[in-house]
């Protein structure tokens, strides 16, 4: 037979079991289930039996009565202690998909550095007064300078024969595009001040412009691919008046459209040395057109001398 003294620690045993694990031990009392944060367990004064009862109900003579408090299935702390983890999880992936895109890097950075991709291809590189910018194959294909004399951009194809460069330097500023070290067009303000368009031929030589001339008025004219002008159209500012000229292959004007002081239209063409042989324009209200080299009478028909010039009718 067990002795008193087991008996009694066998039950403390079994009461603290319960205590500290705070669960109740169905299976072992075969008793009801219980809701309700705490139950209570007559235990018997041998410490063999244990049941559940319900609150407020006594135990039988002889027993003792022990109470278990249930852990609370959702404790307060537990949902705030869910929602700091799911922030925390938001801000982290947050974070990762910035990492993903390039962007999780400081807003500030003193230069110099470089730029790279994600296959650690340098993309850019920053120098105190200057940007330079590599395609895939690291190719330097496009500089931007700033400095104290202006800004510059420079583009440059990958094969290294055609630049294009925006600059606003010094008294200079201008677009220019290159083929190789020759330039073909360069629009802008020079350093002399004038504003213009320039084409250049393959050679070098100014084939066509359109621009001021070097009197500040306006100018326009073509030339052969070794620059010398074939023609060309301008205004003189001390007149007022617009001029339109071909040249020949010395350079001289042997046809020549312009206004005269009367404001009336002139037509002038030359021979090959830029003596006058045609003339021709309004005097008096009537047109008039000379022919030389004498430009002196209007014949006489009946002698048979061939006139110089034909004078127009006077209005009725």
């Amino acid at each position: 037979m067990k002795s008193g003294r087991f008996l009694k620690m066998r039950a403390f045993l079994l009461g603290a079991a319960a205590a500290s694990l705070g669960v109740t031990i169905f299976d072992v009392v075969h008793a009801q289930v219980v809701s309700g944060p705490t139950v209570y367990l007559c235990f018997g004064a041998d410490g063999a039996e244990v049941r559940v009862v319900q609150p407020k109900v006594p135990c039988k003579p002889g027993e003792r009565l022990v109470q278990v408090k249930q852990p609370d299935p959702k404790p307060k702390d537990e949902t705030e202690r869910n929602s700091r983890v799911e922030a925390l999880k938001d801000r982290l992936r947050a974070l990762e998909e910035r990492e993903r895109l390039g962007r999780l890097v400081p807003t500030r950075v003193v230069a110099p550095f470089e730029v790279i991709d994600r296959n650690k291809q340098r993309i850019l590189r920053i120098d105190e007064q200057s940007v330079t910018a590599y395609n895939e194959a690291g190719q330097i294909l496009a500089w931007i300078v700033a400095d104290r004399a202006g800004g510059e951009l420079q583009l440059e194809t990958p094969d290294g024969t055609k630049t294009a460069t925006l600059s606003a330097r010094d008294q200079k500023a201008h677009l220019l595009l290159e083929e190789g070290t020759k330039p073909r067009i360069e629009l802008g303000r020079r350093i002399d001040g004038r504003y213009g368009l320039k084409i250049f031929s393959k050679t070098g030589p100014v084939v066509a412009y359109m621009g001021q001339s070097d009197m500040g008025n306006g100018l326009v004219f073509v030339a052969g691919k070794d620059g010398k002008r074939g023609a060309e159209a301008y205004s003189d500012d001390n007149t007022n008046t617009g001029f339109v000229t071909v040249k020949n292959t010395k350079g001289l004007d042997v046809g020549s459209l312009y206004s005269d002081s009367d404001g009336a239209g002139r037509l002038r063409l030359t021979n090959a040395e830029g003596e006058i042989h045609v003339n021709a324009g309004v005097t008096e209200g009537r047109g008039v057109v000379q022919t030389g080299p004498g430009m002196r009478h209007s014949g006489v028909g009946i002698l048979g001398v061939v006139p110089s010039y034909i004078l127009g009718n006077p209005a009725d």
